[in-house]
């Protein structure tokens, strides 16, 4: 078996998954089961340990497997916000662990003075109608058609608060500002996303040296 070296130059940003030999592997402490694996399992995403030094906190890595049929090839991805991501969709979503964990705020929620409480779904898709409440329904529909972000209800807009990780810094310091609030999908504090279908047609191709995120 056959594997190819790329080496990391000092500096470089581990936001990515980095092309590595399988001993680059041999000093973690690998996982049971797997992340993901595309249809035919000729790649798949599992976790590793990185113990580090003795009394310091671990980190929580993630690698790729590409087998092409003759070779097995391996990627490293060392940032994982120590273990702030989720796998579905075929994505991999990483997530600013100074911001929030996955599934923190998504969708609908009411802020006042001191309190914020998700809103029930069933002001958003059925007729219920709150007290003081906007048209939910037609906000709700306008939302998802929007990039990811937190929006505000503003009058008869549905105005953008957050789409980047600043801005969502900022929310969190007024968090209790009185309105109504929506967060897209995946949640609060996304960072990064990792198409996974996207990363199969790439190394199916080729087997290139760097697979980078979409950044938020």
């Amino acid at each position: 078996m056959v594997f190819v070296v790329v080496s990391i130059v000092t500096g470089c940003s581990q936001d990515s998954f980095r092309r590595v030999e399988a001993t680059d592997l041999n000093g973690y402490e690998k996982t049971k089961g797997i992340k993901w694996a595309n249809n035919d399992s000729s790649i798949i995403l599992f976790s590793l340990i990185d113990n580090g030094v003795f009394l310091q906190e671990y980190n929580i890595l993630l690698a790729l497997r590409y087998y092409n049929g003759t070779d097995s090839v391996y990627y490293l991805l060392k940032n994982t916000q120590i273990g702030n991501y989720t796998v579905s969709d075929n994505k991999l979503y990483i997530y600013d662990r100074n911001i929030a964990s996955p599934g923190t705020l998504e969708g609908w929620y009411e802020a006042s003075t001191g309190n914020r409480r998700m809103i029930d779904s069933i002001f958003i898709t059925g007729d219920s109608i709150m007290k003081s409440c906007p048209d939910l329904k037609s906000f709700d529909k306008i939302a998802k058609t929007k990039p990811y972000g937190i929006y505000k209800i503003d009058y008869d807009s549905l105005r953008v608060i957050g789409n980047n990780k600043q801005e969502q810094k900022m929310y969190l310091e007024n968090i209790y500002v009185p309105g109504f609030y929506y967060f897209s999908p995946p949640g609060l504090g996304l960072e990064r996303i990792y198409d996974l279908l996207l990363i199969e047609e790439k190394l199916k191709k080729h087997a290139p040296s760097v697979l980078e995120p979409k950044y938020y």
